[in-house]
């Protein structure tokens, strides 16, 4: 029996990037393999899964695990939070539309923009005037996830 590692970057289309052969040894005793990726993809995200191919040469794959080897993480920064009238947001990830929305703790939309990230890194202001005081959600949506912070009104 042996397993053979693969990668792909879409999901769909697994490149075999190594392979291990089984130790051996009884359904009683655990073993335990690993395999290091010196060659990830940076950009996006890596899907692995592993081929495991029989003494009989039945072939069965495992469940696929999808993993991102971002150089830089996510984030969103809030400042000055607590806040008065207006918090400024800083957009930490990928270029690209967002959208900003403001929840209370019902969860319903009090606030909502949109915007258009230019760079890795970028703020944008936003004028509450009309929030009262109390504890918000702050998300910023993109295609692929929603990043959420807390936001203080006072």
């Amino acid at each position: 029996m042996s397993y053979e590692i693969e990668r792909s970057f879409d999901n769909e289309n697994f490149k075999s990037i190594g392979s291990i052969d089984a130790k051996g040894g009884t359904v009683s005793k655990d073993l335990h393999y690993s395999f290091i990726d010196n060659q990830p993809y940076l950009s996006g995200y890596n899907y692995y899964r592993i081929k495991v191919i029989d003494k009989d040469g039945t072939v069965t794959y495992s469940a696929i695990a999808k993993v991102s080897f971002d150089a830089k993480i996510k984030t969103v920064n809030i400042y000055p939070n607590p806040a008065h009238n207006e918090t400024t947001v800083q957009i930490n990830d990928v270029t690209g539309k967002k959208l900003i929305t403001i929840n209370d703790l019902s969860g319903k939309i009090v606030y909502s923009t949109e915007v258009y990230q230019t760079s890795t890194e970028q703020t944008f202001k936003l004028t509450l005037s009309n929030l009262t005081k109390g504890m918000y959600f702050i998300k910023v949506i993109s295609d692929s996830e929603t990043l959420t912070d807390k936001l203080l009104m006072y």
